[in-house]
């Protein structure tokens, strides 16, 4: 079966989402108000992740080499 490349993050951006969750949820409880800081980190985090596609090259060049074990 012939399937379309997948979008994958890299693992920059899995590391980047996972670690400013936390900050999101103690943004949240320690300051209501701020609710428009949200919108505007996601927006920047979207960037970063957008970024680091970008520096992540492609695929043409990725070679898979297994060494004899003897």
């Amino acid at each position: 079966m012939n399937r379309p490349p997948a979008l994958l993050p890299t693992g920059r951006a899995v590391l980047l989402i996972a670690g400013l969750a936390p900050v999101a949820l103690l943004l949240a409880a320690a300051a209501p108000g701020a609710w428009i800081a949200a919108p505007a980190l996601g927006g920047a985090l979207l960037v970063l992740v957008l970024l680091d596609g970008l520096f992540a090259g492609s695929l043409d060049d990725l070679r898979v080499v297994v060494y004899d074990a003897d």
